[in-house]
Parts: structure tokens; C-alpha cells; sequence
């Protein structure tokens, strides 16, 4: 993996080393203050579950949680591209890289995702990247916006709303998540203020000439992806013409056309990263 450094642009160093495993911190934040043994932990979990990725918090030696999603990079390609900050062909990067990335760049923008702390990886005999691993800040005192709203039901309107506020600051910051589902927004334990927004994988950070086409998909994720076994969808389409009145996006013929196709189909990441590059479905 090049040095993080050239992958970040921003201050890091060492802060912790076990094995061939080895952690940065970011900035002025202490990432983990000690050894690995919570990032081993949870890597050796994730393999006795069978699975690519797992996040959850772990605690530091000083007594801190912070929160950690480790991932596995199993394929050759991918431990090539990681290794040397490559692109797929699509012209994206490989989920850790991404999301490194765009939580570096969306940080600068606003202050409605969790602090990354730092970042850290483990290599192969070869030398390639085959596990990588980031450290958050870990966002005591809130829940994931599913199990808000399965906790709540009576208030999915407000709730509903909530995130479409959070979809539109983001993008007013020029910052187009591309997965925002309700787990995805976070909120207070009991409050729909302060939302926080996670997993910034699959995000477009920039100016896009296809804006409207990108909001008709995301309002259309919003709902496909979490929330169509909650509301109905003619329900769901009497909220966001209430709340988009004065709104533009949906009032183009493209805008309109991404928010119809897009709550009936799901979308690959390839495609939906390609939605504010070309403005096609």
C-alpha cells in the first residue's frame, strides 16, 4: 500500500504495530495508543464468521472505543490496485481505498460524518495489501436509522423527512452518497437531529452536470433499498412530492425518470457510481 501520506494527503504516523499488522493515526487523533490485539481480535472473528468485511467497536488499551471495519482483500487484482492506489477499469477505487479516500475529502466539507481516526494493513508474503483495516470515532449514544424506525413506526413521516434532510445538506456540500439507506443515516438515540452519515464507500464528491439524475436515484435508493416494507409506495411518493415542491430535480423529465426506475430496480455499484459521471441507468 503507497504510504499513507500519498494515499491521504494529510498528517499520520505510527501508532501502533503487532505482527505484520501496523496502524496510523490521523492527524491529531491517537487511533489506538497501544498494540493491535482489538484488530487481531476482530480479524479473527470476521474469519470464523466467513466473512470479507466486519465492523464493530473495539477498545484501545486506554480504555476508548473506537469503531473498526476490517476488510479482507482476497482477490490478486485487488491486492495489486490497493497496493499502488489503482483504479478499476470503471474508474473507482477498491472499497478501502474509496472510502479512505472520500472520508478524507468529505471531512473537509462538513461535519455530519464520524471523524476518521486512522487506518492501518497487513501484507502478504508478497508484500501486497491483504487486509485493511480504519478506525473511527465511535458514535456513542446513537443507532443506525433502521432500527430507529423499527423502534418507532408511528413516526416513519418525520423520520422519512429527516433523511431527506440529511441527503440534501450532504449534496448542497457537494457530497453525493451513493448507498444512503436508512441504516446508513445515523441518529441520536431519541432524535431526529444531529443525523451523522457512514459508510462513504460508494460517494461522489464534487460538482456533477447530472445532479438531477443523481437525486431522482438516491430519493428512489432511499426507499428501494430500506424503507419499501415500511410505507407503502404511494405513500412514500406524496411525501417526497411534499417535500420536493420547491424543488427542481423532480421536476425535470430526467430527475423524474431516475426517481421511477430507481425505486423498482436495484442498482450495482458499478452503475450507480457512473449516475453523476454520465447521468445514465
Amino acid at each position: 500500500m503507497r504510504s499513507p501520506r500519498r494515499v491521504t494527503g494529510i498528517k499520520h504516523e505510527v501508532s501502533a504495530q503487532q505482527g505484520d499488522l501496523i496502524a496510523f493515526s490521523i492527524g491529531n487523533y491517537a487511533a489506538l495508543n497501544g498494540n493491535l490485539e482489538c484488530i487481531d481480535a476482530l480479524i479473527s472473528q470476521r474469519k470464523q464468521m466467513g466473512r470479507q468485511r466486519l465492523a464493530q467497536p473495539c477498545f484501545t488499551d486506554d480504555g476508548r472505543q473506537v469503531f473498526v471495519k476490517t476488510t479482507s482483500i482476497e482477490s490478486y487484482p485487488s491486492r495489486l490496485r490497493i497496493s499502488f492506489g489503482l483504479k478499476r477499469r470503471s474508474g473507482a477505487y477498491d472499497w478501502p481505498l474509496a472510502e479512505l479516500r472520500n472520508n478524507v475529502r468529505a471531512s473537509e466539507k462538513t461535519d455530519m460524518i464520524p471523524r476518521l481516526t486512522g487506518l492501518g494493513f497487513a501484507r502478504s508474503k508478497l508484500g501486497l495489501v491483504k487486509e485493511v483495516f480504519l478506525t473511527f470515532e465511535n458514535l456513542t449514544g446513537y443507532v443506525n436509522g433502521l432500527d430507529w424506525i423499527n423502534s418507532r413506526p408511528e413516526k416513519i413521516e418525520l423520520f422519512i423527512r429527516a433523511g431527506l434532510d440529511a441527503i440534501m445538506k450532504l449534496n448542497s456540500q457537494g457530497i453525493y452518497h451513493l448507498d444512503l439507506w436508512a441504516g446508513n443515516i445515523m441518529f441520536p438515540n431519541h432524535s431526529l437531529e444531529d443525523a451523522k452519515v457512514i459508510d462513504l464507500e460508494n460517494c461522489f464528491i464534487g460538482s456533477t452536470a447530472f445532479h438531477n439524475e443523481t437525486v431522482g436515484y438516491q430519493l428512489a435508493f432511499f426507499y428501494q433499498h430500506s424503507l419499501e416494507n415500511l410505507i407503502s409506495e404511494k405513500n412514500y411518493d406524496e411525501i417526497i412530492k411534499s417535500y420536493m415542491h420547491d424543488r427542481p430535480e423532480l421536476q425535470s423529465k430526467s430527475g423524474l425518470e431516475f426517481y421511477q426506475h430507481f425505486k423498482q430496480n436495484g442498482a450495482g455499484r458499478k452503475s450507480r457510481y457512473l449516475i453523476p459521471f454520465r447521468g445514465r441507468r
